[in-house]
């Protein structure tokens, strides 16, 4: 569970406990980008640490909320995961790596579902046919920083949506 400062103290202990295998003076660079799904969901917490403990250079961590397109659309039983069922798990990857100094974000995923704590972790599509809202967020408070849901998701979409007062 996050704390004020990013991550519990044990993740912080473990995390800076690690050796480096670069500098931190060395200039950040690329991206580490993940889809959250089913399948990535138990280890989600575990590719957070390898990144934090082998890739300290990344610039960010993006986490992104899956999109039924491809062969996630044939296969959405085997990959759907409604992101309200892994908050903890998104919680704790972003802990081990804030504390580990690697910004991370969440991309695609509606802040009505997201747990409070990882909304300044959560950012909009940067591909504007990607932010499409339902007629219930209408009324949402937050919509205009809000991820809303894919064009594509079908009827993939979390049981948890709402707007937010």
């Amino acid at each position: 569970m996050l704390t004020a400062h990013g991550a519990t103290s044990a993740q912080k202990a473990a995390t800076l406990a690690w050796p480096r295998p670069l500098p931190h003076d060395r200039p950040r660079d690329g991206d580490a980008r993940g889809t959250r799904d089913s399948q990535t969901r138990p280890v989600l917490a575990g590719l957070a640490t390898f990144i934090a403990r082998n890739l300290p250079f990344v610039a960010q961590v993006a986490l992104m909320g899956l999109e039924m397109t491809g062969l996630a659309r044939p296969n959405s039983a085997l990959v759907w995961a409604d992101p309200a069922d892994y908050q903890r798990e998104l919680a704790e990857a972003v802990g081990i790596l804030v504390t580990a100094g690697i910004p991370a974000r969440i991309y695609n995923h509606q802040l009505c579902v997201l747990d409070q704590r990882l909304w300044p972790y959560a950012v909009r599509s940067i591909s504007d046919w990607k932010n499409d809202y339902l007629d219930i967020c209408r009324s949402c408070s937050v919509r205009d920083t809000c991820g809303g849901v894919f064009t594509t998701s079908g009827n993939r979409l979390s049981q948890h949506l709402r707007p937010v007062p």
